[in-house]
C-alpha cells in the first residue's frame, strides 16, 4: 500500500536563501511514513501497546532541482517489503509532474523496553505491512561504516528537551540540519544534484552531549557525531555533489 499527498513548502521551512531546509524534507518523509503505518493500523499507540516501536537506520536522499518556498509537492511514499531484518520504504517528490528528489529509507522494529532488533514477523500478528512494488527505483548508497579516525574535531553539542520525540530520543528529522551546519558554502548555495546519505546508529537523550568530526575531500563531506557519555557514535552523514546524477522523469 502507498501513501499519496500534496505538501506545501512554507516559509518557515526555508534557509535564508529560501531553499527548503533538508530537515523540512525529512518531517515531510517521517509525515509519510506515519501516516502509511496509520492507514493499515500499524499506529504508534497500537505498536506501543505491543512493546514495539520502528527505529530509522539509513536514509539516502538525492534531490535533482532545488526545492523553494511555496512550492507545492506531490509526496508518495511507497513500502518495499523487507531486507533481512529491515524494513524498505520509498519517497518521491513532484512538482508539476516533474521528480525534484527522491529518497530511500531502511528502518528495523525493537522491543520497546529492551532496545533489542525483532525479526520482521513480529508484525504478523499484527497484519504486517502491505508492499507496493510498483515503479520500482534504488539509490546507492556510500559505505556508512567509518568512524572519527583520521577525521577533524569541529564541534560539541548538547541535546535539548525541544529536540526529543515520543520514543525520548532525538528525534530524526534533526539530524540533517545537524549536517548542514557544517557544510561547505559550496553545498549551502544549492543542493541540486545533491546526495545525503545517513546512517543511525544509537540513540541520544535529552541533556546528553556529543562531539562533531567532519572531513571534506572534493565533492565528498564526511561527518561523525560521537556521544560524550557513552563513547558511541550516535550517526554517520555523507553529503556528494553528483555533477552527473541522472533521474527519471515521468
Amino acid at each position: 500500500m502507498s501513501i499519496e499527498f500534496n505538501a506545501k513548502i512554507e516559509s518557515y521551512d526555508v534557509q535564508p536563501n529560501a531553499f527548503a531546509r533538508l530537515s523540512s524534507l525529512f518531517r515531510i518523509f517521517q509525515k509519510a511514513a506515519c501516516d502509511d503505518c496509520d492507514s493499515t493500523g500499524l499506529t504508534y499507540e497500537v505498536l506501543r501497546d505491543n512493546n514495539i516501536a520502528f527505529v530509522l537506520t539509513k536514509m539516502t536522499l538525492e534531490i535533482y532541482e532545488d526545492i523553494e518556498m511555496y512550492d507545492r509537492l506531490l509526496v508518495t511514499a511507497k513500502p518495499r517489503g523487507c531486507r533481512g531484518a529491515s524494513f524498505l520504504r520509498d519517497y518521491e517528490l513532484k512538482k508539476d509532474g516533474k521528480v525534484l528528489a527522491r529518497c530511500c529509507s531502511e528502518w528495523v522494529i525493537i522491543n520497546f523496553e529492551k532496545r533489542r532488533i525483532l525479526r520482521p514477523s513480529a508484525l504478523d500478528e499484527l497484519g504486517g505491512v502491505p508492499v507496493d512494488k510498483t515503479d520500482m527505483f534504488e539509490l546507492s548508497s556510500p559505505d556508512m561504516n567509518f568512524t572519527e579516525d583520521n577525521m577533524i574535531y569541529t564541534d560539541t553539542r548538547k541535546v535539548y528537551y525541544s529536540q526529543i520525540d515520543r520514543n525520548n530520543h532525538m528525534n530524526n528529522t534533526f539530524y540533517p540540519d545537524i549536517v548542514y551546519d557544517y557544510l561547505p558554502e559550496s553545498f549551502k548555495t544549492s543542493l541540486k544534484n545533491t546526495k545525503l546519505t545517513i546512517r543511525y546508529a544509537s540513540e541520544i537523550g535529552c541533556g546528553d552531549e556529543y562531539d562533531i568530526f567532519t572531513t571534506e575531500e572534493n565533492n565528498l563531506f564526511s561527518l561523525v557525531a560521537k556521544n560524550k557519555n557513552t563513547d558511541k557514535i550516535i550517526f554517520t552523514a555523507k553529503t556528494e555533489k553528483l555533477l552527473d546524477m541522472k533521474r527519471a522523469r515521468d
